[in-house]
């Protein structure tokens, strides 16, 4: 798929962390990007402790789809679809940073 060149106007930065407010945790997916048809770029980085896992466009599973390693980081220029997070457990700091660039 060929997309027209533009430039991006406009990152959304999100960071979901273990702490009460968010709520990230090994209980349940969170979905980290919404879905979006003007999206260029994603960004994530796991900067936890712990392993995440990501689904695309669907919950994200334990052991199951995109492991992103503790320090690593995943970025893509052609899904557009709702990106969910889990991570691996609930032991030491659960922490992924999420940028959207459209």
């Amino acid at each position: 798929m060929v997309r027209p060149a533009r430039s991006a106007t406009a990152a959304h930065s999100r960071l979901y962390t273990d702490d009460s407010a968010t709520g990230f945790d090994a209980a349940a997916t969170e979905e980290l990007v919404a879905s979006n048809t003007d999206r260029l770029a994603v960004i994530i980085q796991n900067t936890g402790d712990v392993s995440v896992y990501l689904g695309f466009g669907t919950a994200a599973v334990v052991s199951t789809g995109l492991e992103l390693g503790v320090g690593a980081t995943y970025s893509d220029d052609l899904f557009t679809g709702a990106i969910n997070a889990i991570p691996a457990s609930d032991s030491g700091g659960q922490e992924v940073r999420a940028i959207e660039f459209d």
